[in-house]
């Protein structure tokens, strides 16, 4: 099998016989006005108000029949365009949506790349692998693949059929580029055994493409554009703060400017994200997915300001604020940046940080993905912060008796 493209094109929207499994508890769909104000809060200018309409529009998304045909286009539409925030978050709760369908996860189970980040070790879809730091035909091989399944990514988070049969044919012919020997340089394996193109192939005509094309028609079927053209992104034409919005949750600012361009920025699930958190530590927030487009080269530093928010708004709860850190990782690596105390402002909730971006022309990534983690505390400082928080409640108890 010389191309999987075409293939997949032509029988898109053809019945396919795929395993099905799982349903969820059906519910009335917002209104029309409802979802249009949560819509609307996602570029509030206050953190609660669009982490309110969020989470709210995100339980309508995870659950089958909670969203008509016309509230997905909307919600689709709008993660194509507008202000930064709220693209982004519409961004992360269409992800959300797409992500429900089983179809999907088969797609993701099987292709997904991710690294920890700090050893080369990483997975592609079930199996694992290590590539090798100092050989930069290893190094190459795996940044490669991970390129291609973020586009695999991309295209599904859009719905957007074209970008992702692109992405998997792509990934699909380095996998057959490699071959056997190529992937036991990177020591793939899967269930105990060496990852051979063979097997790959096999996984990829069984499941994988039955699944993508199930996927789409999913989503066609419940009202999103599977064409749905290009994202807005942003212009950057000058060094110094770039205008994302006084509504907008991150902050760039650009020493230096060697050739203008526009910055693409998204918001993966953190189960998506291209990298898994340190040891020790778990991710804050949201995820910037940023990439450098149409030419944009900078040098020198890049200051990242990220808005967290009140912290009783946190997926995670926060164990120790003053861990807090910004994660970036780029190339298989992640580094933390280095904290900037002068734009540091606890009482609105932002962190910053700093690092050096790769020379321009080097190839290298100049921005990549960017979380806050903090630290997570180990077992026995979990039992001293339990022991701590039955003490508290018994004082209250009995100053309450009192």
């Amino acid at each position: 099998m010389t191309c999987l493209i075409r293939p997949l094109s032509a029988t898109l929207g053809v019945a396919v016989a795929f395993a099905l499994s799982g349903t969820s508890s059906r519910a009335d769909p917002p209104t029309p006005a409802e979802f249009a104000k949560l819509l609307e809060d996602l570029d509030d200018d206050k953190f609660p108000v669009r982490k309110m309409a969020t989470d709210k529009l995100t339980k309508f998304a995870e659950t089958a029949g909670d969203l008509t045909p016309a509230q997905v286009l909307q919600l689709q539409d709008r993660s194509l365009k507008g202000p930064l925030d709220g693209q982004r978050l519409a961004g992360l709760v269409f992800r959300r949506f797409v992500a429900k369908f089983p179809s999907a996860a088969a797609v993701i189970d099987n292709l997904k790349v991710r690294a920890d980040g700090t050893t080369g070790v990483f997975t592609l879809g079930k199996a694992t692998g290590k590539y090798d730091p100092k050989d930069a035909d290893s190094v190459q091989s795996f940044r490669t693949l991970q390129r291609h399944w973020k586009a695999i990514a991309l295209g599904l988070g859009r719905a957007d059929f074209r970008q992702t049969e692109v992405g998997y044919g792509a990934l699909f012919d380095e996998i057959k580029r490699l071959d056997d020997a190529g992937l036991k340089k990177l020591n793939l394996k899967r269930d105990g055994k060496d990852l051979t193109f063979e097997g790959f192939e096999k996984t990829a005509v069984e499941v994988v493409e039955p699944a993508i094309l199930k996927h789409f028609d999913d989503l066609e079927n419940a009202g999103a554009n599977i064409d749905p053209g290009p994202r807005d992104t942003f212009r950057v034409d000058a060094a110094g703060a770039v205008p994302f919005g006084p509504s907008s949750s991150l902050g760039l600012n650009l020493k230096a400017l060697v050739a203008g361009g526009a910055l693409d920025i998204s918001s993966p699930p953190p189960d998506l994200s291209l990298v898994l958190p340190p040891p020790g530590t778990e991710f804050v927030g949201d995820i910037y997915d940023i990439r450098a487009v149409d030419g944009l080269e900078v040098f020198g530093r890049v200051r990242v300001d990220i808005e967290y928010g009140p912290l009783d708004l946190l997926d995670n709860p926060a164990v120790n604020p003053a861990s807090f850190r910004i994660l970036r990782y780029a190339d298989g690596v992640s580094t933390f940046l280095t904290p900037d105390p002068d734009h540091t402002d606890p009482g609105r909730f932002i962190l910053s940080g700093y690092y050096d971006a790769p020379s321009p022309g080097s190839g290298a990534d100049q921005f990549g993905q960017f979380v806050i983690v903090q630290t997570v505390p180990g077992p026995s400082s979990l039992v001293l912060l339990g022991v701590g928080g039955l003490a508290l409640a018994a004082r209250r108890g009995r100053r309450g008796d009192g």
